[in-house]
């Protein structure tokens, strides 16, 4: 498959994800591209299919998307539809197939537009987690998906590599779950930017275990930088008694009052720097006595 006509007038990052995408296809690589959070990645792992999120983030393609969608459509609708339209995403315009969920009436809508510039599956969710029958339905859907890769690129998907997707996939879980609690450290150990950009990167991978290493990689903060790490089953409250805080809760509380200007309450006089971290440590001290 060759790069689009307007490749030239790309930035170089985004030259960058065509390239690579296109370096994938061509050593013989599978590529699917999955809107929203449904779709069961273990089946395209084991079909030997790399997955890339497609879903728009920006407001760039949105005036391509309004030429064949309403105006009034939802913004990430159009932005994605804007990309495919214009063919300025690598990985839709590489993707051998689109995989879609009815989350919303606009997208299942976009949907039928979308097939018509790239080959797109949708899969059916159930319309109420709470009914009985929504479990079984869901399970019919996976059959009908693996079934379609089967025969979209001419595989079979066993036990056996669908366990063994599962575990890699629960693995990349554990790594994004280990990043978050890094969020627990007082101060937090990664920013919110720092944490986005590794997820993002691995997400425009198409090997697993190279998000995983993204995500490692990420959350490498020294722990010993941060001053507390509270443990989830204590809570504390405050002295007054009128507001009940979790551990967590209580420190960030500790770090805003840092912020904030401090008044001696006998003479009215502004304090010093030092002196206001020793309040603010006494005060931390204070409130962890009244431990429930």
């Amino acid at each position: 498959m060759d790069l689009p006509k307007t490749f030239d007038e790309f930035v170089d990052a985004r030259k960058q994800g065509f390239i690579r995408a296109k370096e994938f296809k061509d050593n013989g690589g599978k590529l699917a591209g999955c809107l929203c959070s449904y779709t069961p990645q273990e089946l395209l792992d084991a079909a030997g299919v790399a997955t890339v999120g497609l879903c728009g983030t920006s407001s760039e393609t949105i005036p391509d998307a309004e030429k064949v969608l309403p105006k009034n459509l939802c913004p990430l609708i159009k932005s994605t539809y804007g990309f495919a339209y214009s063919e300025k995403c690598p990985y839709t315009y590489f993707s051998d197939i689109i995989i879609g969920e009815t989350t919303c009436d606009g997208k299942k809508k976009m949907y039928e537009l979308l097939n018509e510039i790239k080959e797109t599956y949708v899969l059916h969710l159930p319309q109420s987690q709470e009914r009985p029958y929504a479990k079984d339905i869901w399970y019919e859907e996976v059959k009908l998906l693996k079934e379609k890769l089967e025969e979209k690129f001419n595989c079979t998907i066993t036990e056996e590599g669908l366990r063994k997707a599962a575990h890699v996939r629960n693995e990349l879980r554990k790594a994004q779950l280990d990043m978050y609690h890094l969020q627990k450290l007082v101060p937090p150990a990664m920013k919110g930017t720092e944490m986005m950009i590794a997820l993002q990167q691995g997400t425009f991978t198409f090997d697993v275990y190279l998000s995983i290493t993204f995500i490692t990689a990420g959350r490498g903060c020294r722990r010993q930088n941060c001053m507390y790490t509270p443990p989830s089953s204590v809570r504390f409250r405050f002295c007054s008694g009128l507001t009940e805080l979790t551990r967590q809760q209580f420190f960030f509380a500790a770090k805003r009052e840092e912020r904030r200007p401090y008044a001696d309450t006998a003479g009215g006089s502004s304090l010093s720097g030092s002196q206001k971290r020793i309040r603010t440590v006494r005060n931390r001290e204070e409130m962890s006595t009244c431990r429930l």
